[in-house]
């Protein structure tokens, strides 16, 4: 087993350093319009049974191919653990985080707009109900017909991820300093206003802990937070190795549509991002009680805007 992962990691190795020679164009992430026209529930399958978009594509030579379109990625966080080191929940999990990144290489723009997790929506099949609840009833596949047919957009490709995974990624990278704005206290930590360096645990409940006055909204403010600090660790710091090591904590636990060629090129890519070329969202709209329920509801006129 050692030695396999050893050859993986010289092999995840090589591919970077064939990469960084490669003459490939810049990437980007997502601006609020897509134009083109989302799927239908009857049209949208798992990816590994539809040869589409979805579809991870075989790694062949290592010159990694040009951006020629933008992408727009689905990335959904999965509420499988109920702490780090915790147990496993039993099916049926939900999306607890869900963001939609799009990679724009005209503009050469990363843009992340995040969905909360009570986002009122049409689910097929199960009406109208938190958009969180789309995983639990259909796993991926129904999370990104729901999403594509709120929004009104296509998804190319997909990654889901739970905070266990996420929070061993942060450690692989050594942690990762954050400015927290305001006092929080979590189930086992007070986060105290200043700059600071979080581990993969302090990490996990900063970004997941809803326990204050705003709940989702203003954990949504703080996951975005720590995505830009990520972002910049990967841009300054994070060299071969800590690629191999992510790359690896990553496919223990998660699901996606990117092959390893997509994710080196999005990993190269993050690291030739200037501050001003992420940007963030909220998904514009409002908290709204609905028979009893608190609902996120969303604000179509703003978002064609």
């Amino acid at each position: 087993m050692r030695k396999k992962s050893i050859s993986c990691i010289l092999l995840f190795s090589l591919l970077i350093i064939t990469a960084l020679w490669s003459d490939f164009s810049a990437l980007g992430l997502i601006e609020n319009k897509i134009s083109r026209e989302p799927s239908t529930t009857e049209s949208r399958e798992p990816a590994e049974s539809k040869g589409e978009n979805l579809q991870a594509p075989s790694l062949g030579n290592t010159k990694l191919p040009r951006f020629t379109e933008p992408w727009n990625i689905l990335v959904v966080g999965i509420d499988k653990a109920s702490s780090i080191g915790g147990y496993i929940r039993p099916k049926p999990w939900r999306a607890d985080v869900i963001i939609i990144a799009r990679v724009d290489p005209d503009r050469h723009r990363v843009s992340l707009i995040s969905v909360p997790r009570d986002t009122r929506a049409d689910i097929p099949g199960h009406g109208a109900e938190k958009i969180a609840h789309a995983y639990a009833y259909g796993e991926m596949p129904l999370t990104i017909t729901t999403v594509e047919q709120l929004l009104g957009i296509k998804m190319d490709h997909y990654v889901g991820i739970d905070f266990a995974a996420f929070a061993r990624m942060v450690d692989v990278l050594g942690g990762i300093e954050i400015d927290i704005q305001k006092e929080l206290k979590t189930k086992h930590f007070n986060y105290v206003p200043g700059r600071q360096i979080l581990n993969g645990k302090q990490a996990y409940e900063y970004v997941s802990s809803r326990n204050e006055p705003m709940a989702d909204l203003a954990r949504i403010e703080r996951q975005q937070q720590l995505l830009q600090a990520l972002l910049t660790k990967v841009r300054n710091q994070a060299g071969i190795l800590d690629y191999a090591g992510l790359y690896m904590e990553f496919k223990k636990s998660s699901e996606t549509s990117l092959s390893l060629k997509d994710m080196l090129k999005l990993a190269l890519f993050a690291r030739d991002l200037k501050p001003d070329e992420v940007r963030m969202y909220k998904l514009p709209g409002r908290p709204e009680y609905i028979n009893g329920i608190s609902y996120y509801i969303v604000d179509h006129d703003r978002l064609q805007n």
